[in-house]
C-alpha cells in the first residue's frame, strides 16, 4: 500500500483528501492547527506540527500532496514576509526533499491569484496564459510553483486553484468565501461584499477536485501546471450566489487589492486526459439554500 503525505490536512481540501484516501492508502496527515477553521481528520496517522519541521525526514513517502500554506491576500499585504515563508521557501523545502528521498509524485495546491488581476480579460485562462501575480500572497505561490517545475520537472504537478467549494466548507471572510457566506446566511447574520457583487468566478466542487488529485497520483496526468476550475459552466457573481443560499447583500466595502473581476478555468489540458468537473454549481447551491 502507497504512503500519501498530506500537508495542510486539517483543512478543508486536506479533510476531504484524508476521506477519500485513507482506505486505500497509508496516509499521513500534517498541520499546525493555526487555523481557526481547522479540524483533524479522522481514520489516518495525524502529525500536529509545522510543515517544515514534521517533514524533514520522507522515507517510505511515495506520494507528496502539499496544500499547507498561508491563504489570505490581505494577511500576505499585511506581512509579505510570513507570506513569503510560509507558502515559497516551504514548498521549495519540500521539492527538494521529495528529490531527496525519491517520492513518486509531488502535488501542489497553486491559486488563481499567480494570474493578478487580469483586467479587462473576461474570456477563460488558459495553461498557457503568463502568471502575472500582483499581490504578495500571488507571488508567493507564483514562485513556490516555479519552485515545483523546476525542481521536480518529471514528479511534480501543479495546480492553479480557482474557487473550491463543499458541504464540509467553513471558510472566513478572505478565503473559502462559499462556506462563509452560506453559514452567515444558516445564522442570519449581515452578509458583506467586497466590491459590487458582479465579480465571477468559476466555481469548484471539491470532489472534483480531488478527481484531478487521483488522476495524478494514479499517473493519468502527466507532471506539469494546471489551471482548474469549474470551467464556463460555472461561472457566478457573488451576488449570484448569494441569493441562490436565500440571502441577500447586507453591507459593502471597498474592493481588495488587484481582486479579480473575472475569472474562469478553461481547463483545456486536463479535458484532454478526460477530467470533467460534475457537479453544477447552481444545482449545488439550490439544494442548500436555507430559506
Amino acid at each position: 500500500m502507497k504512503t500519501i503525505l498530506i500537508t495542510g490536512a486539517a483543512g478543508f481540501i486536506g479533510n476531504a483528501a484524508c476521506r477519500r484516501w485513507r482506505d486505500n492508502y497509508n496516509v499521513i496527515g500534517v498541520d499546525d492547527l493555526s487555523r481557526p477553521t481547522a479540524k483533524i481528520p479522522k481514520g489516518v496517522a495525524f502529525i500536529q506540527d509545522d510543515a517544515e519541521r514534521a517533514t524533514r525526514d520522507l522515507w517510505g513517502i511515495d506520494i507528496v500532496v502539499h496544500l499547507a500554506a498561508q491563504v489570505s491576500v490581505m494577511e500576505s499585504v499585511f506581512s509579505p514576509m510570513n507570506d513569503f515563508r510560509r507558502n515559497a521557501e516551504l514548498t521549495a523545502a519540500l521539492a527538494l526533499r521529495a528529490r531527496q528521498f525519491g517520492a513518486g509524485k509531488f502535488i501542489f495546491a497553486s491559486t488563481n491569484k499567480v494570474f493578478g488581476e487580469r483586467q479587462g480579460r473576461f474570456y477563460p485562462t488558459l495553461d498557457t496564459a503568463s502568471i502575472e501575480p500582483q499581490t504578495p500572497y500571488g507571488i508567493s505561490k507564483a514562485t513556490a510553483a516555479l519552485y515545483v517545475r523546476e525542481l521536480l520537472p518529471d514528479t511534480g504537478v501543479v495546480f492553479h486553484q480557482s474557487c473550491i467549494y463543499g458541504d464540509e466548507q467553513q471558510g472566513t471572510f478572505d478565503q473559502g468565501w462559499v462556506g462563509f457566506v452560506r453559514h452567515q446566511i444558516e445564522r442570519g447574520e449581515v452578509v458583506t461584499c467586497y466590491g459590487n457583487g458582479t465579480q465571477k468566478r468559476d466555481l469548484l466542487n471539491v470532489e472534483d477536485l480531488l478527481d484531478a488529485y487521483d488522476m495524478a497520483i494514479e499517473d493519468r496526468l502527466p507532471a506539469g501546471d494546471y489551471v482548474i476550475g469549474g470551467g464556463p459552466g460555472n461561472v457566478m457573481a457573488f451576488e449570484e450566489v448569494v441569493a441562490l443560499l436565500g440571502g441577500k447583500i447586507g453591507a459593502y466595502a471597498d474592493w481588495r487589492p488587484h481582486d479579480q473581476r473575472y475569472f474562469c478555468s478553461a481547463n483545456q489540458r486536463l479535458a484532454e486526459y478526460g477530467w470533467r468537473p460534475q457537479v453544477d454549481i447552481r444545482q449545488w447551491l439550490q439544494e442548500r439554500k436555507t430559506r
